[in-house]
């Protein structure tokens, strides 16, 4: 889906690349933000995910080292071998909280057999015992369940299910999920998540584009009690922001106007920004490949929430 505003800005609704679509017509209701509460955690996607980002010189897959100084919450993908688990769950918990993606453990898919599933059994109760063997303790851990689900057509039924498996089975509030905008509205909200969240890229100041709130409100008007939300900072740069007229150094006041506007939302209680390494997408750059200016700017927004936790 493509489009644009008057303005020229675009939307992108993908976590990891995909279709380019438009904030440009009638959202929801509004609500105005209370005080904001104190943020929790900040952090990125695709930190340790074997992933070589190809606008450097050199080979690396493991960007920990790079953004351990500022955040304390980043993704780490889980290897095919599960014998390696332990050892890369207890490595990246020695620098910050794993935010693991656990998605792939579940088997979801309107044709797949989903968490009741053998292989989902058999996966799961794998990181089951490497998480023990690891020696880190559970709460360390944020459960990232699902990018972008109803996008991808998982079935409402098995995400509400694998939350369940993963509260069954731990004692966490961290069951993470997030969404892609949609112009059909928000998706519905289950109650075992913990942590919800979209994605939308190319807006200069995610506060100031009303889909954007709206949409949150959105998913406000459908959470249940103890439910927190988390923002997706943009921190990409692609031909999709050329388009919506923003020079690369002026991703820094992206960030910073992300940062505003989490800082004023009364339930907003972390950020995670897509993305440090680039070429996730073959076009796409992260922050570590963008002007210093750029980098600079999220290294501080990450030292003041830090310096807000007491780190």
């Amino acid at each position: 889906m493509a489009g644009k505003t008057g303005s020229g800005r675009k939307i992108r609704p993908r976590w990891a690349g995909g279709a380019v679509v438009a904030l440009g017509m009638a959202g929801w209701t509004l609500t105005a933000a209370q005080a904001g509460a104190k943020l929790e955690f900040f952090g990125y996607a695709a930190v340790n995910c074997r992933h070589d980002d190809p606008y450097d010189t050199g080979a690396k897959t493991d960007y920990s080292d790079e953004v351990a100084g500022f955040t304390n919450a980043n993704h780490v993908c889980l290897t095919d071998d599960p014998s390696a688990w332990p050892a890369l769950l207890k490595a990246a918990a020695a620098q910050y909280d794993p935010v693991v993606q656990v998605e792939p453990l579940f088997d979801f898919s309107p044709a797949g057999s989903g968490p009741d599933g053998i292989a989902a059994k058999l996966y799961w109760d794998a990181f089951v015992a490497a998480v023990a063997a690891s020696g880190v303790p559970p709460g360390r851990f944020y459960f990232l369940l699902a990018d972008e689900p109803a996008l991808h057509n998982i079935p409402p039924d098995q995400i509400d299910r694998a939350a369940s498996i993963i509260h069954q089975t731990f004692d966490t509030k961290r069951v993470m999920l997030v969404e892609a905008f949609s112009f059909d509205g928000v998706p519905p909200v289950s109650a075992n998540i913990d942590l919800w969240a979209f994605d939308a890229y190319g807006l200069r100041d995610p506060g100031a584009e009303p889909l954007y709130t709206a949409f949150l409100n959105g998913a406000r008007t459908q959470m249940h009690k103890g439910q927190r939300l988390w923002l997706v900072m943009d921190g990409s740069y692609s031909p999709n922001h050329i388009s919506a007229g923003i020079k690369p150094e002026e991703m820094a006041e992206v960030a910073r106007a992300t940062f505003r506007f989490a800082k004023a939302q009364p339930d907003v209680v972390g950020i995670i920004g897509y993305l440090w390494a680039g070429g996730v997408d073959p076009d796409e750059k992260g922050v570590r490949d963008l002007p210093p200016v750029v980098r600079a700017a999220h290294e501080a927004i990450g030292r003041e929430i830090l310096a807000g936790l007491g780190r």
